[in-house]
């Protein structure tokens, strides 16, 4: 899924163009797989619940990786890899707007 680990993913393109061939229950999970991802990236309420998703054993995920062609582990790990930059890059953000400040 290309762009997948990008935190600027056009999620209509995902779901509209990308998968359009797919059945709606794939198009379900997907969109739960996505909006898990956007949770723990924005720091939402229910990240507890969407790290769940994502890192534990769920059939739901594995439906959607074996859907898309990619093996659970491989996919947590993009994601894992995913969440870390953009974290890394939150952080950054807050250091240059703490130094412009003072």
């Amino acid at each position: 899924m290309r762009g997948f680990v990008d935190a600027n993913i056009d999620l209509d393109y995902l779901l509209d163009r990308e998968f359009s061939d797919k059945h709606g229950v794939f198009r379900l999970w997907l969109a739960v797989l996505l909006s898990a991802f956007f949770a723990l990236k924005d720091g939402r309420d229910y990240a507890k619940g969407a790290r769940d998703f994502l890192f534990n054993d769920n059939a739901f995920f594995a439906y959607v990786c074996d859907s898309m062609g990619y093996e659970p582990d491989g996919l947590r790990e993009r994601i894992a890899k995913a969440l870390l930059k953009n974290q890394r890059e939150q952080q950054n953000t807050r250091s240059i707007d703490k130094i412009i400040v003072e």
